[in-house]
């Protein structure tokens, strides 16, 4: 058995290696960071709907973090899409706590 598709050490099979992965088309990657960049919008004037639209969007994030692999193109958006959602959630639980009467 002389095929050379079978002797990897003379052809370098070994070296060939899957291309890349196109992972900006990663589900939930863009949906969440456009429904966190609107909650950030909305969160001044209605604060409860935005603080449901940023843990939609920060779930559909971690989710689209979770399948994009360390190095590959489109994690930076969901990491900065988390940083956001955080962001939103921690300035609607300022604005909240800062409107009630219990601590004027």
């Amino acid at each position: 058995m002389n095929d050379a598709h079978f002797n990897a050490d003379e052809n370098e099979l070994r070296g060939l290696r899957r291309p890349p992965g196109d992972w900006t088309n990663t589900p939930g990657r863009k949906s969440g960071f456009w429904l966190t960049l609107a909650s950030i919008m909305f969160a001044v004037v209605f604060p409860f709907a935005a603080f449901i639209a940023t843990v939609v969007g920060l779930a559909l994030s971690v989710r689209a973090y979770r399948l994009i692999p360390v190095g590959a193109p489109g994690r930076g958006l969901t990491v900065a899409t988390i940083v956001l959602a955080i962001a939103t959630i921690i300035a609607v639980a300022m604005r909240e706590l800062s409107s009630t009467p219990f601590l004027t």
